[in-house]
């Protein structure tokens, strides 16, 4: 994908991609990776993300990753391991780093969606359903 590509480019379109890789669940993932996956210069991802979504690179990596995390934990992923196994899978460096960008993100902590494991079903839209 070029410069007139990404410009061109959804959202939906540009998420896909980077989804798709799977390249956002490398612990080591950067910036610049993504700009060699996509063939652009860095400048201009950062750029594409500010524009189109007004958010930082480093916000849009952690969106994947929960997402990610979501669809792990609706497979009954904390059933059968640890948060610390989850947030590795998803690419945190620490259960600690992982809890924390859960919160801010889906708005209640990793450890009330474990110790509730029957309660809640999240939606791949980040929407917390609370069951009766």
């Amino acid at each position: 994908m070029g410069i007139n590509e990404l410009k061109k480019c959804s959202m939906d379109d540009f998420h896909s991609l980077v989804n798709d890789s799977g390249i956002f669940l490398n612990e080591d993932f950067n910036i610049d990776e993504l700009a060699r996956l996509i063939g652009v210069q860095t400048y201009l991802i950062s750029s594409f993300l500010s524009i189109k979504l007004g958010i930082s690179f480093s916000d849009f990596k952690n969106k994947l990753r929960i997402d990610y995390s979501i669809i792990k934990i609706n497979e009954g992923y904390l059933s059968r391991h640890t948060t610390e196994s989850l947030a590795k899978i998803c690419g945190f460096r620490s259960r600690a780093h992982f809890s924390k960008v859960f919160k801010q993100v889906i708005g209640i902590s990793i450890k009330e969606i474990n110790q509730n494991k029957n309660r809640y079903l999240l939606e791949s839209k980040r929407t917390l359903i609370f069951r009766h």
